[in-house]
């Protein structure tokens, strides 16, 4: 039987809104999973950074849930399932959970990015926020190990009530890459790194290792993204850069793909993740991740087998290890090699697609 699913997520119209929420509801849509439930989209997509302020937050908020509340009213949902990031989006999502529960649906919520994981132990708001949000949901899926530890020791949850859905952005488009790529045996290697250029995301730590780096080896570094630190980003380029440093913006999925192909090494310094998607597709395309031990980031790298883990904020960690992937050809090889193995066998549309469509279905039937 196709149940029907009502589906909050990330559907933005304009094409030139991008996240990783966006790249995984696009990724999940396109695949099998959409013929195998039928699936009402409400779209929650954040469409402006830096975030507006607070009232048009708000109103905007309002609108979306009376459109939630009218579709469960007026239409014959089975199953809701919820992406949620942190803040007030997660608080939006606990109150459609809540009135999903009053119309007795099941609720599957997923909350995404690293805010959940890194802030729940840290203050008595955050653990309330968390609790508020999930309380009344049937089940919780977890991007890796670090999510569900807090869903099952803390949050109440049975282990089959919090499992794991692993990140599915290893496309066949990059697992093709990988698959067709010589690894890069010179010493003048392509840094790449692809998301926000906030602070947060590590773009000062990156920015200043690699113009350390650049004075030993002729090396590039490509920046694909956007964000609130893109003054300082263009700045630092016309000032430090020896014309080895190319910041490109946003871009459509097919030309990311052109980076990857001729990518060596991918740069994620990030203070706080979920489960990146650029960390999957690197490992697809057989670029070299060197990244910060965040979020449920080690569910997926292992430091010296599958890529490299660096300190938090601190730049000379980062360069050492970027120094260390070019002069030590053998390791990064076998640990792209190990990468590509791992992102082949579980990070799959097809896995995830079977494995969220199985908890929809046992959601509705023992409801």
């Amino acid at each position: 039987m196709i149940y029907k699913l009502l589906f909050v997520g990330a559907f933005p119209k304009d094409s030139k809104i991008f996240g990783g929420n966006v790249t995984a509801c696009n990724v999940l849509m396109k695949s099998d999973f959409a013929k195998k439930v039928d699936v009402i989209k409400l779209d929650t997509t954040q469409s402006a950074h830096p975030l507006p302020n607070f009232f048009i937050r708000l109103s905007n908020a309002l609108k979306r849930l009376n459109l939630f509340y009218k579709f469960l009213k007026y239409e014959k949902v089975d199953c809701v399932l919820i992406f949620a990031a942190w803040g007030l989006s997660i608080f939006e999502k606990g109150v459609m959970a809540r009135i999903a529960f009053s119309f007795n649906k099941p609720v599957l919520f997923f909350p995404r990015g690293g805010h959940l994981v890194e802030n729940y132990h840290r203050s008595f708001f955050s653990q309330s926020l968390t609790k508020f949000a999930l309380r009344k949901c049937t089940k919780v899926l977890c991007q890796g190990e670090a999510t569900k530890k807090i869903c099952s020791e803390y949050l109440g949850f049975k282990e089959e009530e919090c499992p794991i859905v692993r990140n599915w952005t290893a496309t066949e488009d990059l697992l093709e890459i990988g698959k067709n790529k010589e690894i890069n045996k010179k010493k003048s290697l392509n840094f790449l790194f692809v998301g926000w250029l906030d602070f947060e995301k590590g773009i000062r730590e990156t920015l200043q290792a690699f113009k350390k780096l650049s004075s030993l080896y002729p090396i590039s570094l490509d920046l694909i993204g956007d964000g609130n630190s893109k003054q300082y980003v263009e700045s630092f380029i016309n000032n430090h850069s020896n014309n080895n440093i190319f910041s490109h913006g946003w871009m459509e999925s097919e030309k990311v793909n052109e980076f990857y192909k001729k990518a060596d090494v991918l740069l994620l310094p990030s203070w706080l993740e979920g489960f990146p998607n650029v960390i999957v597709e690197s490992m697809a395309s057989k670029v070299f991740v060197i990244s910060t031990k965040v979020g449920n980031i080690s569910d997926a790298i292992t430091h010296e087998q599958t890529g490299f883990f660096i300190k938090k904020r601190d730049s000379m960690d980062l360069f050492y290890r970027m120094k260390d992937s070019i002069e030590n050809f053998k390791i990064r090889e076998t640990c792209t090699n190990n990468a590509y193995k791992f992102a082949q066998d579980n990070f799959s549309v097809k896995i995830a697609s079977k494995t969220i469509i199985k908890h929809i279905n046992q959601s509705v039937e023992n409801k």
